[in-house]
């Protein structure tokens, strides 16, 4: 394995660090900011499901990313063949094989036997830009304890590599418009979803079985927290193994899938108490009946996208909840303030981590690795 492509994978699992240390505050912020449920606990089961939502269920958006928005661009020398193989590597070796699966090629012509083949070639540097870009800005944004989307910025960092290799014609413009799409989608569904099951478990009877069989629902509570974070893990995978698929850094996929959800785990252990605090406290207030409510919702929300292969954002799916929960309560109970800092960094992510990406191309490709 070439040097390109370790580096490559230890993006990812810094990438899968930032997913963890980040989105791991949607999965538990609400009920420790109730009080349902201590930190460590909370986060410790995170972790497991997490990780096993990315193992079982994360194989959908990972092809989505893979297949339809990672930069690829035309071979300029002899490609290295692999049967069945959607795209190869540019090499010196001598090509002899056709690729049928290669989308709209490049012809290259076998300098031995004068045999035209269609390949196209996925750059190595743009995967390692685009991811040590996403990686670099989860990092930062952790730090200052703001709950932002990795699926923002993975695609604002992919689309800026193919900005830089002007290949942007080559992106599954359809896949994009969908994942654009579902930004707007995902907070308005959850917001809906909270809406609606808040007014449900308000009504008089529902309140007298929560009193009476308040054991009964903390289960619920905890249940929930499972279903949001294994739906995390299994749509916020793609994000950073999506990626490596294209490249072909190796044909283990199960093995990609094990260690960036395993780092995953790990952020969500070591980091993220602050972004925690952000959203389970400070967008509005929630006793335990508004915890499940937020929880539950967003956990729908992205469970739903995660079927249909799209990698949405866990936060907007989350804030959503939580917002659409303090919206029962009335507009004053809920920090508008603090949702409009979160509104424009989902705005800001995208693009910021296009430039940045598109910063650490251009680095790279002064470096001769």
């Amino acid at each position: 394995m070439d040097i390109i492509s370790i580096l490559i994978i230890l993006a990812a699992v810094f990438v899968g660090w930032g997913i963890g240390a980040n989105d791991a505050a949607n999965a538990i912020g609400v009920i420790v900011g109730s009080r349902s449920l201590r930190y460590r606990i909370a986060v410790s089961l995170v972790a497991v499901f997490m990780l096993l939502g990315a193992l079982l269920q994360g194989h959908g958006v990972i092809e989505t990313v893979g297949e339809g928005i990672v930069p690829s661009k035309e071979c300029t020398s002899d490609v290295e063949c692999n049967p069945g193989a959607k795209y190869c590597n540019c090499m010196t070796n001598y090509c002899n094989m056709q690729n049928e699966n290669a989308p709209e090629p490049f012809i290259c012509e076998n300098k031995v036997t004068g045999v035209k083949v269609s390949y196209l070639e996925i750059d190595k540097m743009a995967t390692l830009a685009a991811l040590s870009a996403t990686a670099i800005f989860m990092a930062l944004i952790t730090f200052l304890k703001l709950p932002v989307s990795t699926s923002q910025a993975v695609i604002g960092a992919l689309a800026g590599v193919g900005i830089s290799l002007g290949v942007t014609d080559r992106m599954d413009m359809s896949i994009l418009s969908r994942i654009i799409i579902s930004w707007i989608l995902t907070p308005l569904g959850a917001i809906i979803f909270a809406l609606l099951l808040y007014r449900l478990l308000e009504t008089s009877m529902i309140r007298i079985i929560i009193s009476r069989f308040n054991r009964v629902f903390k289960m619920l509570l905890l249940l929930s927290l499972v279903f949001v974070s294994y739906s995390l893990g299994a749509n916020n995978i793609g994000n950073a193994v999506g990626p490596l698929v294209a490249a072909n850094i190796t044909d283990n996929h199960n093995l990609l899938i094990f260690l960036v959800g395993l780092s995953m785990a790990v952020g969500a252990l070591t980091s993220g108490k602050g972004v925690v605090k952000t959203v389970g406290t400070k967008i509005t207030e929630l006793d335990p009946v508004a915890a499940f409510t937020a929880q539950f919702s967003a956990g729908i929300t992205l469970y739903i996208f995660t079927i249909l292969g799209i990698p949405i954002s866990s936060t907007q799916a989350m804030i959503g909840g939580v917002t659409g929960v303090g919206l029962t309560k009335g507009i004053r109970t809920v920090n508008t303030k603090l949702l409009v800092h979160i509104f424009v960094g989902w705005v800001a992510t995208p693009i910021s981590a296009a430039i940045l990406s598109i910063l650490i191309y251009k680095f790279l490709s002064t470096i001769p690795l």
